[in-house]
């Protein structure tokens, strides 16, 4: 008779043994990856709900957060003006009425020029 420990007990293994090995993946990934290449590996939740679904899936994205934000570091922006935010980026983005407000609000004018 073999006695083996319960499921939980081999998830904290796991997960412990991933610490001490510094590695930010999830258990189940083929070690060696890059971050980027270990998030390609996941499989999102489906999306099942059609109202008030917008915690849905949450567990997800927040188990796996660290290891999503690295992949964005390895990669490379397609199109770097857009992550240049200035005038022309606002003028090109953002509605008019909402660029006046912003512009109301930087000068103190409080969140009554927001509002409308």
């Amino acid at each position: 008779h073999v006695v083996r420990p319960p499921a939980v007990v081999l998830c904290q293994v796991a997960a412990l043994s991933a610490v001490l090995a510094g590695s930010p993946r999830p258990a189940g990934f083929t070690p060696g990856l890059t971050a980027l290449e270990a998030a390609r590996q996941l499989v999102a939740p489906e999306v099942k709900k059609k109202e008030k679904g917008e915690f849905e899936g949450a567990e997800f994205w927040e188990e796996h957060d660290d290891l999503l934000k690295k992949a964005w570091q390895e990669l490379e922006p397609r199109h770097s003006t857009l992550y240049r935010f200035g005038p022309a980026f606002e003028k090109r983005y953002m509605h008019k009425a909402l660029r006046g407000a912003a512009q109301e609000a930087r000068h103190g004018r409080g969140e009554t020029a927001a509002s409308g």
